[in-house]
């Protein structure tokens, strides 16, 4: 298989996850006024709020003289709403494979605006095991996700995670079907 082939196949497979991730989503919540929307639905209202304001970190660079003073659109697969208004993003990865770092960043920056941000994962796992450790021996990834994430929902899906992987849920790391619980609890 081509380096190509291999890309194309991962992003069919992650577009896949996330199709199945916001069919859960909106089957859960739609009858109680949320709105699930894929990243490539999401109406102009939505888009224009989650659209953030990023100033160069270290300010260094004078964005106005080279003409880059736009709004930037986060990394944004799934976003729940209500009444118009952003509640909960969810980052979709199929495995971390050092990527946990961008949702973290934009999850920082969304937080900032009143936005919870999430990931949701099937766990795939590295060398067959869990990629979250264990909630008494937590390995990086999952101390991060305890620092700057709501939440990781894992589902070892047999579609998208092999059989060896097992995830050890407990405190950040839960279950996917918990999520629409919290996302109820969180915005009633």
């Amino acid at each position: 298989m081509t380096e190509s082939e291999r890309q194309r196949r991962v992003r069919e497979e992650g577009n896949l996850w996330e199709m199945y991730v916001a069919k859960f989503l909106e089957d859960c919540l739609s009858s109680e006024g949320y709105k699930v929307y894929r990243e490539q639905d999401l109406p102009q209202g939505l888009r224009d709020r989650l659209s953030l304001e990023v100033p160069p970190l270290w300010g260094e660079i004078d964005l106005n003289v080279i003409g880059d003073t736009g709004k930037i659109f986060g990394d944004v697969d799934i976003v729940v709403a209500k009444d118009e208004e952003p509640l909960v993003i969810v980052s979709c990865k199929l495995s971390l494979h050092n990527r946990l770092t961008e949702t973290l960043f934009w999850s920082i920056l969304y937080h900032r605006q009143g936005v919870r941000v999430v990931l949701a994962t099937p766990d795939k796992g590295q060398n067959g095991s869990s990629e979250w450790g264990q909630p008494n021996r937590p390995n990086k990834n999952r101390q991060l996700a305890r620092r700057f994430l709501a939440g990781v929902y894992v589902e070892n899906h047999p579609e998208f995670c092999p059989p060896t992987v097992k995830t050890h849920f407990g405190d950040v790391v839960k279950p996917l079907k918990q999520l629409p619980e919290d996302i109820r609890r969180w915005y009633p």
